[in-house]
């Protein structure tokens, strides 16, 4: 008999910078569950920014889960570089000439002190930059929204019939003919939400039937 794996969730981000693993396929599938639990999180941020709730919370969150990315992804690094290093040492040896090597090894520690930093700098000023445009596009959908609704009030205002082909001049004038607009747009969507409401509840009572029938035979 086989049992199935138990989940195991990501690890919290300050568990991860001080994880002492040297296990790469453990590390790999460990940054895997980090990058799917990023974009979840965007996912939710960008949820609350449409439904203009406070997302901040969250977006402290993304901060630890991209530190935690970063930390993994340079110890990845360094465990590669090692791998590397060990290879062409034994190159160098098999060919004698361990004198070459010292360099070369020293230049592969160097890179792999210096480019993480780099790396985790770039990060951050991709992050600040994608939540900014996504902030750009939440406000660009509320203008076109505002804007469809002009639209569409303008539309049904030039639909009125005024008396003796006269527009109004007057202020109450034009509140009775914005009212009035407005009574039979609302009207329109209440005979279409009682269109769907009744088809949903057909389908409903459809859907009732047929489980009824299936539960008896």
């Amino acid at each position: 008999m086989v049992l199935s794996e138990i989940y195991i969730p990501p690890k919290p981000s300050h568990e991860v910078e001080e994880w002492l693993c040297e296990d790469k396929p453990l590390m790999e599938e460990e940054l895997r569950k980090q990058n799917y639990l990023l974009a979840n999180l965007h996912q939710q941020i960008s949820v609350l920014r449409d439904a203009d709730c406070n997302a901040s919370t969250l977006e402290g969150q993304v901060w630890r889960v991209q530190t935690a990315i970063t930390a993994l992804k340079r110890r990845l690094k360094v465990i590669t570089l090692s791998v590397l290093n060990m290879m062409f040492q034994r190159d160098e040896f098999l060919l004698t000439m361990a004198t070459v090597a010292e360099p070369t090894l020293s230049l592969y520690n160097s890179l792999s002190n210096s480019v993480p930093c780099c790396e985790m700098y770039e990060e951050k000023q991709l992050m600040a930059v994608h939540c900014m445009l996504r902030q750009d596009i939440i406000n660009e959908k509320r203008r076109i929204a505002r804007l469809c609704w002009k639209l569409t009030y303008e539309k049904h205002t030039k639909e009125v019939d005024y008396e003796d082909g006269m527009e109004p001049t007057n202020d109450w004038e034009k509140s009775c003919c914005l009212a009035e607009v407005t009574r039979r747009y609302l009207i329109n969507e209440i005979s279409k939400l009682r269109t769907e409401c009744a088809v949903l509840r057909a389908k409903i009572e459809m859907y009732s039937q047929g489980k009824l029938c299936s539960t008896q035979f």
